[in-house]
């Protein structure tokens, strides 16, 4: 998936904004104050909250502690390896997170030319979620290499095996540290019918999800023939690969459209002059 669209809605903008700065940056800053950590006159022009799956609770990054990607348009030329400062961005394109945060939820701040520009991405365990998806491509070009010689049982179980994955890399995308140390089948199988029935995800993915679960016993032991015919294994390798397609989802390139802010009145003051925001930003 590509940069996700820029926020249209100024109301929304807003109140996310306004809610970012009351229950985390603006608590954080005063915390800092009351600590001695922070000036007095301290003036606000970046900001960046990370929450992870586990973790003791959202990491406030405040100024020069904002680590991001960004791409920007600049107003002037700008050569290789040259410092970009806020004062040299005509408008943000995107932001991202680095390495330094592979599977964190974000929200990031940046005031340039008197406005706010706000990013966010709310999925968790970005890399996580991109090496189950990997293991699930590897089970489904098995599939289709074992339907193609034939070989249905190995088929359905090696479709079974990416379904399941597919399925575990969308729950991870979710706050919830069970998926984090859960390896029972059941457990995937029971929360992804739950959340398809709660509209999340096409109940098809569920019911793709079932249907090859019934198939896995049958298929892996010795006893009976094989429940799966070659019609019906083409049919759910092709609903199989939409199944991945759409986990794929939660491990694109994690960049964030930003949109343009108004100031709001807890940031308070104009960030200092030429404060750097550029690729790897040290802002």
């Amino acid at each position: 998936m590509s940069d996700l669209p820029l926020i249209e809605d100024p109301e929304f903008g807003k109140d996310l904004l306004n809610q970012v700065m009351e229950l985390w940056v603006g608590p954080e800053i005063d915390r800092r104050k009351a600590e001695g950590r922070l000036p007095d006159d301290f003036v606000l022009w970046a900001a960046q909250v990370l929450m992870d799956v586990g973790g003791s609770g959202p990491v406030v990054r405040l100024n020069d502690e904002v680590r991001a990607v960004a791409q920007v348009k600049t107003n002037r030329p700008v050569g290789r390896g040259e410092l970009v400062r806020s004062t040299d961005v005509d408008k943000i394109v995107s932001i991202g997170l680095t390495d330094e945060d592979p599977d964190s939820a974000h929200v990031t701040l940046w005031l340039i030319g008197g406005s706010w520009r706000i990013a966010f991405d709310f999925r968790y365990n970005a890399t996580r979620v991109a090496e189950h998806i990997e293991r699930a491509e590897e089970f489904f070009a098995a599939a289709q290499a074992n339907l193609e010689a034939g070989r249905l049982n190995a088929c359905a179980d090696s479709m079974f095996s990416a379904a399941e994955l597919a399925a575990k890399a969308m729950l991870l995308a979710v706050p919830d540290e069970k998926y984090l140390r859960s390896k029972n089948h059941g457990t995937v199988r029971s929360d992804f019918n739950r959340f398809s029935r709660d509209g999340w995800w096409r109940k098809e993915h569920a019911a793709l999800l079932n249907r090859l679960g019934e198939l896995r016993v049958p298929s892996r032991y010795p006893g009976k023939a094989s429940p799966m015919t070659a019609e019906e294994a083409s049919e759910l390798l092709a609903r199989l690969e939409t199944l991945i397609d759409r986990a794929r989802l939660a491990a694109s390139p994690r960049t964030q459209m930003p949109s343009n802010l108004p100031r709001p009145e807890a940031a308070g003051g104009n960030p200092g002059p030429g404060a750097p925001s550029s690729g790897e930003v040290d802002s």
